[in-house]
Parts: C-alpha cells; sequence; structure tokens
C-alpha cells in the first residue's frame, strides 16, 4: 500500500504553510516534541529525513519514536504532560488530578531468581504512573511503555521522495505529500516489539502489585487487537492495559494526540491470546505434503 509524508520536523503536510526542507550542513533544528536536536538528523552515522509519521489507508503512521510520547529522563513538555495525565485518568479513572503523579525514564538492574555472580541484566522503563489516593479501589501504579507507531518497508524510496522534495527550486507541501508507491507500514515489528516488552516488564509489574500499560497509535492499536481475544472494560484488578492514542489527522494545523479507546485484562489472558491462535477446524493440515527420501 503506498504511504505519504504527514508530517516533516513536526509540521503537517496539509498545512497552508509551506514548509522549509533542512539543508545538509544546516544547524540541526530543534524538535517541536522533545526541545531538542531532531533524533534522525543528529545521528552521527547515516541520518534519516526528519519525517515524523506518514500516511496510509488514510490513517496516520508515527515512524518517530519521539512523535507522540516521547520517552526522556527529563521532564516532559507540558503538551506530553498533558498526554500523560489523559492516560492516567484512562489507567486510574476518577482518579483526582492531585493524586496523579509519574516519573520519567529510568533504568532497573535485576538478577533472574537463584542468581547471585555474574553481570546483572536490566530493563528500560519508559513512564512509571502513580494513583497517590490510598483509598482508591484498584490498581494505583503501572509501567507505561510507548509503541505509537514503527517503521515502514522500502524506506529508500520514501528517503529518495523526500530528499527530491528538498531539491527543487521551489518545493511546496503538496509536491511533498504525494504518494510512493513502494513503502509500506510495518506494524508486526511493532508487535513484535511489545510482545518481547510485557513478557519482561508485565512479571516485574505483578510482583510489585501494579499494572502494564502500552500507548498505541490507532494502527498498531487496531493490528494489536486482533490478536487479543479475550479482554475488557476498565476493571480495578486489570493487568495488562492497551490504549490508543487518537490523532486528529487530516488537519491543517498541527495534528494533536489524545487517550481514545482502551482495553483491559490478565496478564494470562494476554499470553493465552498469543500462544494459542484460534485456528478454525478447516484450516488445511501443514502435514499433509509430499515427503521425500533423504
Amino acid at each position: 500500500m503506498a504511504v505519504h509524508v504527514g508530517e516533516y520536523l513536526g509540521q503537517c503536510v496539509n498545512s497552508s504553510t509551506e514548509i522549509i526542507p533542512y539543508k545538509e550542513g544546516s544547524p540541526i533544528p530543534s524538535c517541536p516534541f522533545t526541545h531538542q536536536e531532531c533524533i534522525k538528523l543528529r545521528k552521527k552515522t547515516n541520518p534519516t529525513q526528519p519525517v515524523c509519521s506518514v500516511v496510509s489507508g488514510e490513517k496516520l503512521f508515527p515512524v518517530c519514536e519521539n512523535r507522540v510520547l516521547p520517552s526522556l529522563s527529563v521532564s516532559p513538555s507540558p503538551k506530553n504532560k498533558s498526554i500523560l495525565l489523559g492516560i492516567s485518568k484512562v489507567l486510574f479513572p476518577g482518579a483526582s488530578h492531585q493524586d496523579l503523579k509519574y516519573g520519567t525514564q529510568s533504568t532497573i538492574r535485576f538478577r533472574a531468581q537463584g542468581e547471585t555472580k555474574g553481570p546483572s541484566s536490566s530493563i528500560r522503563t519508559d513512564y512509571i504512573l502513580v494513583n497517590d489516593d490510598k483509598d482508591y479501589i484498584g490498581r494505583t501504579s503501572c509501567i507505561l511503555e510507548v509503541q505509537a507507531g514503527g517503521e515502514t518497508s522500502s524506506t529508500s524510496a520514501l528517503t529518495q521522495h523526500v530528499l527530491e522534495w528538498a531539491s527543487m527550486k521551489h518545493p511546496t507541501n503538496e509536491q511533498l505529500r504525494q504518494s510512493v508507491k513502494q513503502p509500506g507500514i510495518i506494524p508486526n515489528n511493532a508487535w513484535k516489539r511489545t510482545l518481547e516488552q510485557v513478557f519482561r516488564k508485565a512479571p516485574l509489574c505483578r510482583l510489585h502489585g501494579g499494572g502494564f500499560a502500552i500507548a498505541l497509535g490507532t494502527i498498531n492499536f487496531d493490528y494489536f487487537t486482533r490478536f487479543i481475544r479475550t479482554s475488557h472494560d476498565y476493571y480495578p484488578e486489570w493487568e495488562v492495559a492497551l490504549v490508543e492514542m487518537s490523532d486528529t489527522w487530516p488537519s491543517e494545523l498541527d495534528i494533536e494526540f489524545r487517550p481514545g479507546r482502551a482495553v483491559f485484562m490478565s496478564y494470562s489472558e494476554l499470553v493465552d491470546s498469543v500462544s494459542e491462535f484460534p485456528y478454525s477446524e478447516s484450516t488445511p493440515n501443514p502435514f499433509l505434503v509430499p515427503l521425500h527420501d533423504f
């Protein structure tokens, strides 16, 4: 499926204000979502084009890890704090604003049970969300991971398109948002990474009485929930939650993200869903194939 650029250096291609392309060798511009240098342009080897998101099937798909909710060790921007607060209200419904707290990116070092020697292992958390209300009935703490988008296939074709646009004498937004046929989005890669996160971090959350939540862009949310056979609306004892970050595409203004749909489940329900795929009885038998002697 063809894609086209949705955002470039934080600017929506639908804007009536023409986007000015980055020129190689110029000072690296600040990312509007982290207020630090653009993570794509500042790479020391193989810097990539500063495309924040693409559009596939009329849906926005972030292709930069910092686009929706950057995971940093520094305090988030006011806009990102607002997003975190919105997610907290989904995960801890009814909680008072004053009781909700957050922790930024951190690294946890650990040893597996029975290990006493050798190097320790580590995991990194994107955010910690906590409801400090001691009288609250329900889950009051969780790790929040962000998997809003992912990669595209045939990235070189999209890169070439952006470079050709940037080299034009008078580049326009209309030219930038023209469809590129070869690339496609790969939500399955994001699904695989998310499963790794779940299997490593959800048990840690259970150990300490917390939950594990994942913030997902709309395309990822729709893709991931195809594999979840048992899920629920909010309930106090939830252990794993998927929260959609819905967007305002298409828009001529800056694209905004906010919490949308959410599903909750136990850890065992998620494991059962992904480990016992519901094949129908009519599925062809893979063992009924011609066999040959060695």
